[in-house]
């Protein structure tokens, strides 16, 4: 191994560490499966007592908000009602 790879070895873990970061921070942001799966989990929290009604719908329309805006034109899943609880 050159000394150059070497050197450059904890530069580049460092960029893949980054780009993993992005990556899932896009995945969070904009993966409407994943925003679904997340607004499950805060009926469920509620449903179970562990939040507040205020926090429930707090988290509901903030999540609710993204996954719209994940489901953009053209998307198989663009337009389609939310139940609301």
């Amino acid at each position: 191994m050159p000394i150059f790879d070497m050197i450059m070895a904890p530069f580049r873990a460092l960029l893949e560490m980054a780009e993993a970061i992005s990556s899932a921070a896009r995945r969070e942001l904009e993966d409407p499966e994943y925003i679904q799966a997340k607004l499950l989990e805060l009926q469920l929290l509620y449903e179970l007592g562990e939040i507040e009604e205020a926090e429930y719908e707090v988290g509901y329309q903030a999540l609710s908000e993204r996954l719209q805006v994940a489901r953009l034109p053209g998307d198989p899943d663009y337009g389609e009602d939310e139940d609301e609880d």
